[in-house]
């Protein structure tokens, strides 16, 4: 079995990529919804982030807004964050990929956001980097709710840069162009991971 991890920057199609490859059999893991979960249902989580993060916390639960805004403007917040949140991810992922190792499956796909910087490529046999052009991201960041040209920045610069991904990428999907474009770089890559 094949364990691909998709991976990219802020608004390059991560969702719209896992989503193709989902809408075509393939099993995936979806990292932030995962996040979100864990989130809503861990006590032992709302008790470290209720110490760590107190002022995240609106009437008993955790404001994402206001816990990502804590975080982004501090390093130190930030590794706490990771630190309560990453362990249980990276059990997650490990149990998703034995389960469908055990089912059979030729080819899952993990997504995970910050895999090159929490380092989520030794459990995988793969990565591929979803990108477009600078350009192509801005416009499509930009057209989220709350998001600002400061903010964006922000996020970015706690990214590992577009680039250097590519660089350690084994597959890059293009999502520049059309979305028939993007769809057939997955249909190629699933047939050459599976070996079909």
């Amino acid at each position: 079995m094949y364990a691909l991890g998709l991976t990219g920057s802020l608004a390059m199609g991560k969702t719209t990529v896992l989503e193709m490859f989902s809408s075509r059999g393939v099993p995936v893991f979806d990292s932030d919804a995962e996040t979100r979960k864990f989130l809503k249902t861990s006590t032992r989580l709302k008790k470290g982030l209720q110490a760590d993060f107190p002022e995240a916390f609106v009437d008993g639960v955790v404001d994402r807004k206001r816990l990502a805004k804590i975080v982004f403007s501090d390093d130190l917040k930030l590794r706490q964050l990771e630190n309560l949140i990453h362990p249980h991810i990276m059990r997650r992922i490990r149990m998703f990929i034995n389960l469908h190792r055990q089912r059979g499956a030729a080819l899952v796909v993990i997504d995970i956001p910050l895999l090159f910087e929490t380092s989520a490529e030794d459990v995988l046999n793969g990565v591929a980097v979803v990108s477009a052009p600078e350009a192509v991201q801005e416009k499509r960041a930009l057209a989220r709710p709350d998001m600002t040209t400061k903010r964006l920045s922000l996020i970015l610069g706690r990214q590992t840069p577009d680039a250097e991904k590519k660089k350690r990428a084994d597959f890059i999907i293009p999502t520049g162009g059309t979305l028939n474009a993007t769809k057939a770089e997955v249909d190629g890559l699933i047939k050459r991971l599976k070996g079909t």
